[in-house]
């Protein structure tokens, strides 16, 4: 029989404690003082957090786990409200349009909303505000193509703004942003709103949302052209998600409504640049059109405020939940 040495090249260590799990992961060794083999392994899990100020739903936002920004939302408002980690606190500045179903990318002092509905009912809009982390600007720079619930992604002087709905209709219209204006793109292969997206203006990926019916596509974008890539294992539209400038081979997904209409989902899922994976890790309350666009990275992010129901009626929540992949010394044992 092979011995450990012999199949992994090292001898099992005899330590009298623990090493810092970070240090220990995936090696195995042998605790003197508990008397135990131990390993060191990554662990996901969901935990609650600070609760919003203003519970809401189907929102734009945009930054990471330690410094995020949520702004707009349903019912319909141009509140704004910035989270440090632990809790949220309103921000003196304020959207210069109640929107709610929009776009949002970028870091907490340099980003960007577009798009979404208008307080004057389903109405779409095409104007874009610049966010400094203090006010908002509206510099008149447009989308050419009005729409709400589109997936964006990159920075504010580099961004996407991709699909989105014009009425009930799902669009595959791309368009970037160079910090000025908004110019036209190559479309996306399939037509979709109420999707996520990840990455940099070169290294993109869009997945999930609504066609109809919801669908679990994922596309890719190099800038240029859009690849269709692996499916996600769970179709659902007003999902969330995040990945940071990684997203394209480091994304992750998380609630969602599987059917048109339906409540929420609690699943949650990581990309790696080639495949979907189903996390043992599930948010606590099976929840749609929470916090959207790409917040955060797929090892740290968030999930804040949506809706337990299949439309944008009460309730409407204010939870907020961190997703967290850390490494955890374990005790081996034979079962």
């Amino acid at each position: 029989m092979a011995t450990y040495k012999q199949i992994f090249g090292k001898k099992v260590q005899f330590l009298s404690s623990d090493p810092p799990a970070a240090i220990g992961e995936g090696q195995i060794w042998y605790n003197s003082t508990s008397n135990t083999f131990k390993t060191s392994v990554m662990a996901a899990a969901w935990a609650s957090s600070g609760a919003l100020n203003t519970g809401r739903a189907s929102t734009g936002g945009f930054g990471i786990q330690t410094a995020a920004v949520m702004a707009g939302g349903a019912p319909y408002t141009t509140a704004t409200e910035e989270y440090n980690g632990s809790i949220w606190a309103t921000s003196p500045g304020s959207l210069n349009t109640s929107r709610r179903s929009n776009g949002g990318l970028g870091i907490l002092t340099a980003g960007l909303t577009m798009g979404g509905f208008t307080d004057a009912g389903y109405v779409d809009i095409n104007s874009s505000e610049e966010y400094d982390g203090t006010t908002w600007t509206a510099p008149g720079n447009n989308l050419n193509t009005a729409r709400a619930g589109m997936a964006a992604f990159g920075t504010q002087t580099a961004g996407v703004a991709a699909g989105g709905s014009v009425g009930p209709a799902g669009k595959s219209e791309v368009e970037e942003y160079n910090g000025t204006a908004w110019s036209e793109e190559t479309n996306m292969t399939t037509a979709r709103w109420g999707s996520i997206g990840a990455g940099t203006l070169t290294a993109g990926v869009v997945f999930g949302g609504n066609t109809p019916p919801t669908t679990a596509i994922t596309e890719e974008y190099d800038g240029t052209n859009w690849t269709t890539v692996n499916s996600m294992n769970t179709a659902r539209s007003e999902l969330s998600g995040g990945g940071g400038p990684a997203g394209q081979t480091a994304a992750i997904a998380m609630g969602g409504r599987l059917t048109d209409p339906s409540p929420g989902s609690t699943a949650t899922e990581t990309y790696d640049g080639t495949s979907w994976t189903t996390s043992p890790a599930t948010l606590a309350v099976a929840t749609a059109a929470g916090m959207g666009s790409g917040v955060g990275t797929s090892t740290a992010t968030l999930f804040a405020g949506g809706k337990t129901g299949p439309s944008i009626t009460p309730p409407i929540l204010d939870t907020t939940e961190e997703y967290s992949l850390v490494a955890t010394v374990k005790t081996i044992t034979t079962s």
